[in-house]
C-alpha cells in the first residue's frame, strides 16, 4: 500500500508523495519480477562441466532427467549421469539381432548365440577414443514390442555383459560387443538395451 505523508496537510504534495511511492512500488515488483526471470533462465541454462542425473526406462528406451519432484528412478529404470558432453545414447535390440529402437545410429550384427555386436556409425557421437571412454548400461528386456502388464510378467531371467571393441575403424573403437545368457550362464539369445554415457 503507498505510503502517504499527511504531516503536511498541502494535497498537492500529499498527491505527488502517494504518485511516488506507487511509481517506485511498481518499479520494485517490476525489477523483482524480471530479477526472477533472468535467475530462472541462468539456472536452465546448461553449466559446463555439471553432471546431470536421468534415469533409463528399459521398455521403451526413454530417458528422463530427475527433477525436485521425482528424486529417484522407479523399479523399471536404470539410473544413469551424463555430461554436458552429450545425452546417453540409447540402443534397443531384439534377440534376433535386429536393431528396433533407440537414439543412436548403429548397426548389429549377431554371429553366434547370445552375442551381439553393436556397431556405433557415428562417431562423432562417441569419445574422442569411440566406445573405450563411455560408460556401458545393459539390461535384458522383453522385447522392443512395447510395455508389458507388471501384474503379469516379471523382467526375463539372465545375464548380459558388454565389453568394447574395435571395428573397421582400428585403433579407435567404434563398438560394442553385448553377450547375454540364460540364468546357468549359457549363452541365449535375449532383447536387450544398451545405454552409452560418453
Amino acid at each position: 500500500m503507498p505510503r502517504i505523508d499527511h504531516a503536511r496537510n498541502t494535497t498537492g504534495r500529499t498527491l505527488r508523495r502517494a504518485r511516488l511511492s506507487l511509481a517506485v512500488g511498481g518499479l520494485a515488483a517490476v525489477l523483482s519480477v524480471l530479477g526472477g526471470v533472468a535467475a530462472y533462465a541462468a539456472a536452465s541454462e546448461p553449466e559446463q562441466g555439471a553432471v546431470y542425473h536421468g534415469c533409463f526406462q528399459r521398455h521403451t528406451g526413454s530417458v528422463r532427467l530427475l527433477t525436485i519432484r521425482r528424486p529417484r528412478c522407479r523399479g523399471n529404470e536404470v539410473a544413469l549421469s551424463w555430461s554436458q558432453g552429450g545425452s546417453p545414447l540409447s540402443v534397443g535390440v531384439d534377440s534376433f539381432g535386429n536393431h528396433a529402437s533407440g537414439t543412436a545410429d548403429v548397426s548389429v550384427d549377431h554371429p553366434k548365440t547370445g552375442k551381439y555386436v553393436v556397431t556405433f556409425n557415428d562417431q562423432s557421437q562417441l569419445s574422442d577414443r569411440g566406445t573405450i571412454d563411455c560408460a556401458t548400461t545393459a539390461t535384458l528386456s522383453r522385447g522392443m514390442s512395447g510395455a508389458f502388464n507388471s501384474d503379469s510378467f516379471d523382467a526375463p531371467p539372465g545375464e548380459i555383459s558388454t565389453f568394447p571393441g574395435f571395428g573397421a575403424n582400428f585403433p579407435d573403437a567404434d563398438q560394442v560387443v553385448v553377450n547375454t545368457y540364460d540364468s546357468a550362464g549359457h549363452p541365449q539369445d535375449e532383447a536387450f538395451w544398451l545405454v552409452l554415457d560418453c
